[in-house]
């Protein structure tokens, strides 16, 4: 679904557009790299893109950035 939403796998360079639902306030980085924030923020905005219902969810971001703080990269 990422290559549909975005054309390419690959992170960009600059930062994306995050879904009107993400609160700038509320966006922690827990400790991620900038390469982790990219990812980050294509995971909330691929999620933004599949489920359009979702209108308001601050603790989206701060969930999903904590979420890969822990997981195992590679």
């Amino acid at each position: 679904m990422t290559g549909y939403v975005f054309g390419t796998v690959e992170l960009p360079d600059k930062p994306i557009m995050l879904p009107p639902f993400v609160e700038a306030t509320h966006c922690l980085g827990y400790h991620l790299t900038r390469k982790g924030r990219a990812v980050a923020d294509r995971v909330v905005s691929v999620l933004g893109y599949a489920c359009p219902d979702i209108t308001y969810s601050p603790s989206l971001y701060p969930i999903t950035a904590a979420l890969l703080h822990f997981m195992p990269g590679k």
